[in-house]
């Protein structure tokens, strides 16, 4: 399964199931620019290891391994 992320801003970023946008959780920027996974309850995130991890490509690629799929950064459509 793929998982685009989305920023939500102040160090958050959601993230979704692809194709279906359901959502599985989050990852979460701590004070030490760590940071951690917070998985929904019930979503295919459940047993990931949340971390701490030193960057948020470090997480998104845990979260990758965990689903088997590709997790990145989402493409917002740009409006002229």
């Amino acid at each position: 399964m793929d998982a685009p992320v989305f920023y939500e801003g102040s160090g958050v970023w959601h993230v979704n199931a692809s194709p279906t946008m359901r959502s599985l959780g989050a990852v979460l920027q701590h004070p030490d620019l760590t940071v951690i996974i917070q998985p929904d309850e019930g979503s295919d995130l459940a047993g990931i290891a949340t971390g701490p991890y030193p960057s948020l490509q470090d997480a998104m690629d845990v979260i990758a391994v965990h689903l088997a799929g590709d997790c990145g950064y989402a493409r917002r459509k740009r409006y002229p």
